[in-house]
């Protein structure tokens, strides 16, 4: 009978629970967890309800290795339960891990509340030392982070850090970060590689886990473009090669090489500390920190170097690892860069428009609000640019898949505000609003995504784009000030050409040519726009070759009155 069932079960759990041997135990632990915890409700014994809690706990514990977070937030729950009310005095250690497995679970799961009410649990524990509560307050600073949060989790990690005396100033010039950014390019061992193997293992444990709050800080400051960023990363690497290397250690060889990328403009240099975070995270002994490199080192450092094509499954591989080892923030943002790599180098815009349907789901779920409003800002921009959504109004952001709300949400938001605008700058570039992204640019600074994402790879298309509308404006309308625009953004891409960047030598055509036309150098113009569709095309980058031939279609009819070319380029470009 059915009623009969949860006690038949506890019944087969306590015989196989005292004959299998610890190994046995462990193989098949879930499953007599499971049937102990179908009648954990009619259980009265103190010591059963205590064994059954501990048993709990240690199921708990396998699933989050195991990445299955709803079962583990199941066996946090139950092991509560079962424990006494006393059970923060008379059974610390046990409590602590239950309420963490809880916290951590829940927080994966996008169960806010139910994360902060054991989150509250374990730090009201005021007779308690906090290094106990680190667990909780890294899951807390995580939550807070992937729901457009960082300056919240950024003022609990300073505060927390303070109490161990690892401070930070309040404000930060930008000398004070470009004289710590010059210290990490001419660090000497920079030409020899061997030199970081003799890095030796940090063994101190107290270090180990203040350095994993500074990797948290680290997030927090880059997501809220705290200008501070520099010394964190220069406090992990100083310690790493002092102290020793942990498994915290490749994010701040990572995130060096998206600092001499971003502010120094030091393309190689960044690749040569992202080849070391690699070789660092090839020697961690934790998974825990290896997608968060990766995403890192390929996003910021290798996309400047390395074609965009190969980058692509790595930011696949990236998402899959994060969500094995439960880093959400990390996914999603992946996905982020995957799309926008697969953008650059010409891929379909149905297709990416689909697979942001199902990615953006599950942000939603995930409650990763940051990386669900680039995507769905990215989503946006595909629907106007097929003509599936504002057929009248093609640069409006608003529409299926960002609604008004989102979208007013976004303008109103520091930290996403500078996302939004970079992607309404493109669309106003392909539609023809030349003057209108210039006077914005004019209004916010040719800075002002750079700043707020850095060392971010769609910096290369929005270069081109802006320096495109600077010089077409300034065609347009004679005024110096734009074309002072096409020039900085084009001073830009050669800078990043003459480094070694693989993927920009068609967009330096593309301004070169957009430059001849205001420069009134028609018949050079001419051979760059069509040198520049031939280096988009061999490169694979169809969206830019077809974008070129509509500006070369427009530069025949308007300035050349070249009907039939004109036709032919528009023909080409669909």
């Amino acid at each position: 009978p059915e009623e009969e069932r949860p006690s038949f079960g506890r019944r087969v759990g306590e015989v196989l629970l005292a004959q299998l041997d610890e190994n046995d135990l462990d193989s098949l632990l879930f499953v007599v967890v499971n049937l102990l915890n179908g009648s954990s409700d009619h259980l009265s014994d103190p010591m059963k309800r205590l064994q059954l809690s501990r048993l709990n706990n240690r199921a708990g514990q396998k699933a989050i290795s195991l990445s299955a977070f709803g079962c583990a937030a199941v066996y946090a729950e139950t092991g509560i339960r079962l424990l006494p009310k006393d059970s923060w005095e008379q059974y610390y250690d046990l409590s602590l891990q239950l309420y963490s497995i809880g916290a951590k679970s829940e927080a994966f799961l996008g169960n806010v509340n139910a994360m902060e009410r054991y989150y509250h649990s374990v730090v009201s524990q005021d007779s308690k030392p906090i290094q106990d509560k680190f667990d909780v307050y890294h899951t807390r600073v995580d939550s807070l982070a992937n729901r457009g949060l960082p300056e919240k989790a950024r003022d609990i990690l300073l505060e927390i850090l303070e109490k161990f005396n690892c401070r930070f100033p309040t404000k930060n010039s930008f000398m004070t970060t470009l004289a710590v950014l010059q210290n990490l390019a001419k660090v000497k061992w920079k030409s020899k590689s061997r030199d970081i193997a003799k890095v030796k293992k940090l063994e101190d444990k107290m270090t180990i886990e203040l350095m994993k709050l500074l990797d948290k800080l680290i997030t927090c400051f880059y997501m809220a473009s705290d200008e501070r960023l520099p010394l964190v990363i220069f406090r992990i690497l100083d310690w790493s090669i002092q102290q020793g290397y942990c498994d915290v250690s490749p994010i701040a060889f990572a995130t060096t090489g998206m600092l001499l990328n971003g502010v120094l403009n030091d393309l190689q240099g960044g690749s040569w500390y992202g080849e070391q975070a690699i070789y660092l995270m090839e020697k961690a002994e934790s998974r825990s920190y290896l997608a968060r490199t990766m995403y890192i080192v390929y996003s910021f450092s290798f996309s400047w170097t390395k074609p965009m094509r190969e980058m692509i499954m790595s930011f696949l591989q990236t998402y899959n690892i994060a969500m094995q080892t439960g880093d959400a923030l990390m996914a999603c943002f992946a996905i982020y860069h995957w799309t926008a790599a697969r953008y650059l180098v010409g891929n379909s815009l149905n297709s990416m428009e689909a697979d942001l349907q199902l990615y953006t789901h599950q942000m939603k779920n995930l409650k990763q609000d940051h990386a669900l409003h680039l995507c769905k800002c990215f989503q946006q921009v595909f629907l106007n640019l097929m003509g599936y959504n504002n057929e009248d109004s093609p640069t409006l952001m608003e529409g299926e898949a960002l609604n008004e709300q989102e979208y007013k949400h976004a303008f109103e938001h520091p930290s996403l505000h500078p996302g939004s605008l970079g992607f309404e700058g493109m669309l106003l570039t392909y539609f023809g609003k030349h003057v209108e992204i210039c006077d914005l640019i004019l209004k916010h600074g040719h800075a002002y995504w750079a700043k707020a994402h850095l060392a971010n790879p769609n910096l290369m298309w929005e270069a081109c784009l802006k320096g495109v509308s600077g010089y077409a404006a300034a065609h347009q309308t004679g005024r110096q000030q734009y074309k002072k625009i096409g020039k900085v953004y084009h001073h830009k891409i050669k800078s990043w050409l003459k480094q070694g960047n693989p993927n920009v030598a068609h967009y330096n055509t593309f301004l070169d040519a957009e430059k001849l036309v205001v420069e009134h150098k028609n018949a050079k113009a001419v051979k760059c726009y069509e040198l520049a569709v031939v280096l988009s095309a061999r490169g694979g980058y169809q969206h830019d070759a077809a974008f070129v031939n509509e500006r070369l279609a427009e530069f025949q009819l308007n300035t050349m009155n070249d009907h039939e070319e004109a036709k032919y380029r528009l023909c080409e470009s669909v």
